[in-house]
């Protein structure tokens, strides 16, 4: 896990208490139009959690038939170099403000948290940091300043990375279990100022038939994207009705584990007809299609985690939903490593021998019998 890489390409680290009533969840902006959440510590109580620790070398054996690219996502080593363990991670927040500012050249406000069951050591950090920079950025700067009675380390990218996004991040090394707030200038701003951070309810509607996830990504279209999507389904691309996908208000995405692992999709419409259609064109042409595609080609047979998909359509909402086992993904880890060339972890195959080549004779090979011409044809008798 790269702390840059998950803040952004220039930041802003402080010393400095964050104050006792911030919490995670201070980096839920309000009127924020996008949130995600994710609850580490409830994850890995679970019996679903236990067995995915179980399946770790797997899948970092999957991460590096990916690339390097792949393979970094998986490194734990600076966690490890801070003195930190998977299980220090307890949960990160997250909201974006500005989607229709983006799409018009504009910059977004970000706000990031997360909380760690640890005191971390900002001089170590910042080392790390160094260490980082040096790698792959090396043109960037990093500058100590004070910012009222506290210790700051500015880091800037290069000129020629001069579209990266600001971003300002404090780090507070005087509490027991350290909170990390970050995001852009005004994000940041905005969440240091909320003490009583909260989910906004328009971020909540979306989750209505979710339950209580331990993670969850919520998003509402703004008026400018649910546009688009009425233009680009105009005229029924997809066959009759189909341009009521172009009234989808809002999503959510979300993962709840307990025994098993529950994968929901829901996309709100604008009525419940658009919904209704939603879940018939994926009973009966999506999900077969799918379990017709991931067929062994042996048997014929779906794969097992196939047969917990589902849907359903309740008022304007349409719920996708996914239901897996530890097991049911095993498997599919397992046949994405098959198709990338690799074996699981722990069931490398041996070798399939090259084919044994006789070793030459040492003696001389042996002459061809001599051939006997055959016999001259008899002269017939006298007449």
């Amino acid at each position: 896990m790269k702390l840059l890489r998950l803040l952004g390409a220039s930041a802003l680290l402080s010393a400095a208490p964050l104050g006792a009533a911030l919490s995670v969840q201070s980096a839920f902006l309000p009127n924020a139009e996008v949130a995600l959440y994710s609850d580490a510590a409830a994850v890995n109580a679970t019996p679903f959690g236990a067995e995915m620790k179980k399946l770790q070398d797997v899948f970092k054996n999957l991460a590096k038939t990916g690339g390097a690219d792949a393979s970094k996502l998986m490194d734990d080593t600076f966690l490890k170099e801070l003195g930190l363990e998977e299980k220090d991670v307890i949960s990160f927040a997250g909201s974006f403000k500005g989607i229709e500012s983006v799409m018009q050249g504009g910059k977004p406000e970000v706000a990031l948290a997360l909380q760690l069951g640890k005191k971390i050591d900002g001089a170590k950090l910042m080392e790390l940091i160094k260490k980082q920079l040096a790698e792959s950025a090396p043109e960037a700067t990093v500058t100590e300043i004070t910012v009222g009675t506290s210790k700051v380390y500015a880091i800037k990218p290069s000129k020629q990375d001069a579209e990266a996004p600001d971003f300002h991040v404090f780090v507070s090394s005087d509490l027991p279990k350290t909170l990390v707030l970050a995001g852009t200038p005004e994000g940041l701003k905005a969440a240091m100022a909320n003490d009583k951070g909260a989910v906004g309810a328009n971020l909540k509607a979306p989750l209505a038939q979710h339950g209580t996830p331990q993670m969850w990504l919520s998003v509402v279209l703004p008026e400018a994207v649910k546009a688009q999507l009425a233009a680009a389904t105009a005229g029924n691309p997809m066959g009759p009705g189909s341009n009521q996908f172009g009234t989808a208000q809002s999503l959510a995405l979300s993962a709840t584990c307990g025994t098993d692992l529950k994968v929901k999709l829901s996309v709100d419409f604008a009525k419940p007809e658009a919904a209704s259609l939603a879940k018939t064109m994926l009973e009966t042409m999506v999900i077969p299609m799918a379990k017709m595609q991931l067929a062994d080609p042996q048997t014929g047979a779906a794969p097992s985690w196939t047969n917990g998909l589902s849907v359903a359509s309740v008022g304007n909402t349409a719920v996708f939903t996914i239901a897996m086992t530890s097991k049911d993904v095993e498997g599919l880890v397992a046949t994405a490593m098959k198709q990338a060339g690799a074996a699981p972890a722990g069931e490398d195959e041996a070798p399939v021998p090259a084919p044994v080549k006789p070793a030459p004779s040492k003696s001389a090979p042996a002459k061809p019998a001599p051939v006997k011409p055959a016999p001259a044809p008899k002269a017939d008798a006298a007449k």
